[in-house]
């Protein structure tokens, strides 16, 4: 079976087991886009469908659904009335408990000071563990401006709280 194939329930198929195979991943991502546990199975579901639904010939298949997942969320944004830049309002949701949650809320509150495009390049990365050349096609941006996004996001990280660190 293959995405390209004629046959919609043979597509269905095929793109029910990338869903089984990369579930933790498409769910990291839809979790982070969506910040419900709900919302993310419906964009998931929602997806899952329109892949099915029309054949192409994909290289990444993985990255294809997430691309389609993310623009599948921008539009839901923009048909909920949010005019600023969906990517803007999308924040990564992480519960932060027990020992060690004042660092982990310093971290939180770091990521959320990152220019936008690196914080979703840092979400596709470390939450989704998606490679470089995968969340380039997701983007439709170059390796190159990726790699250099998720570079400057580390740096500009780890310069943040060494200065929390130091205050302290």
């Amino acid at each position: 079976m293959r995405p390209d194939d004629p046959d919609p329930s043979r597509r269905a198929v095929f793109w029910s087991g990338v869903l089984r195979r990369e579930h933790r991943a498409l769910f990291a991502a839809a979790m982070a886009w969506c910040g419900q546990p709900a919302d993310a199975e419906d964009l998931m579901q929602d997806t899952l469908v329109q892949l099915a639904r029309s054949p192409r010939s994909i290289d990444d298949p993985v990255a294809y659904a997430m691309r389609t997942m993310l623009n599948r969320r921008r539009n839901d944004l923009k048909r909920l009335g949010f005019h600023r830049d969906a990517i803007a309002s999308i924040r990564a949701t992480v519960a932060v408990r027990g020992p060690g949650s004042s660092r982990a809320s310093d971290l939180l509150e770091s990521i959320e000071r990152l220019p936008a495009d690196q914080q979703e390049v840092l979400t596709l990365r470390t939450r989704c563990g998606l490679s470089f050349p995968q969340i380039a096609l997701v983007l439709d941006e170059p390796v190159g401006t990726v790699s250099s996004r998720y570079s400057r996001a580390i740096a500009a990280l780890k310069g943040m709280l060494l200065e929390g660190a130091s205050r302290d």
